[in-house]
């Protein structure tokens, strides 16, 4: 099927209802630039006039009957924000409580941090013990007769049962190391804390930027939209932040604050660096903000600020 042709300028005597605009609901008919007046929004006709260009295919905000699939779906395209942002537009309806929802559930995520922090250090256990039964395993082949292990060696019967008895490869001991490798420290805390603060502090800062930018009239189920697609992977983030900033760590190689405030500010710089790189894209084809990128820079440099003075002040250097 062919997609029709662009509309230049409609023939309002045509269209027997009002077109708004998505951003600000400003009412468009009569206008023949395809350029909102109130906010500045550039558009296409054939977006706002012809209804089989409103549907989404997969979006989790607008599918409420496969909850599973279009969850799925949207998570993983909203790691590509260039084409993202290319398919939803802002003539695409809003549900904000089904935005709320998503983050929700994408803020669940936070519930496998630890697993996955603990499974790591279990990894290294493996690791470790890979090389020790390699290592006693060159041993007996060197010493048919067993040498030093000969007892255990009779007792077991074989080289296999005295490997698996000296290092299993699965134990409770293992897990239980494992499990205070990887605590939670009150650094890595705090850094749990400012994750789930980021995409709120984000949007507080955002509308400011909307009052300033001659874009009060925009509303705010736009921005929440924009977001919230680009906080969505915050949590795995976390994790990984979790993972490289031990407090010793960071004491080592960061002295200029104690570890509960200098790991949170170093994981916030993380989200900074990448929310802007995700939420430029949003700002750029979806609001189509003047200097999109230079927009959201400046709102996360002032996140990141608000975030370490909090943390400073809370523990100090």
């Amino acid at each position: 099927m062919t997609e029709t042709a662009t509309i230049a300028s409609p023939d309002w005597t045509t269209v027997d209802r009002d077109v708004v605009c998505p951003l600000c609901e400003y009412n468009l008919r009569g206008l023949n630039e395809p350029r909102c007046p109130e906010c500045g929004y550039a558009f296409e006709w054939n977006d706002l006039l012809d209804p089989q260009r409103q549907p989404h295919p997969y979006l989790f905000e607008l599918n409420p009957r496969r909850n599973v699939r279009a969850f799925v779906r949207t998570y993983l395209a909203a790691l590509m924000p260039r084409r993202f942002w290319r398919k939803l537009q802002p003539h695409h309806a809003l549900r904000p409580g089904r935005l709320v929802l998503y983050w929700v559930i994408a803020a669940s995520l936070f519930g496998m941090t630890p697993a996955f922090v603990v499974g790591r250090e279990y990894a290294r256990t493996i690791v470790q013990t890979r090389d020790a039964r390699a290592n006693m395993r060159l041993y007996l082949a060197r010493n048919p007769n067993g040498g030093w292990y000969a007892p255990e060696l009779r007792r077991h019967g074989s080289a296999e049962a005295l490997l698996d008895a000296y290092y299993p490869w699965f134990s409770r001991d293992k897990l239980r190391w494992a499990y205070y490798a990887a605590y939670l420290s009150l650094g890595a805390t705090n850094i749990l804390i400012a994750t789930l603060a980021w995409p709120w502090l984000t949007l507080a800062t955002l509308m400011v930027f909307r009052a300033s930018m001659r874009r009060a009239m925009v509303k705010r189920g736009h921005v929440l939209r924009c977001t919230v697609y680009s906080c969505d992977w915050a949590p795995w983030l976390s994790s990984l932040a979790l993972i490289y900033l031990k407090p010793w760590y960071v004491e080592e190689h960061f002295p200029y604050f104690y570890p509960p405030a200098s790991m949170p500010m170093l994981a916030a710089a993380g989200f900074a660096v990448y929310t802007t790189y995700r939420l430029g894209f949003a700002y750029s084809r979806y609001l189509k903000f003047d200097r999109p990128f230079a927009t959201v820079a400046a709102s996360q440099a002032i996140v990141f600020l608000f975030v370490t003075a909090v943390f400073v002040l809370l523990w100090g250097t």
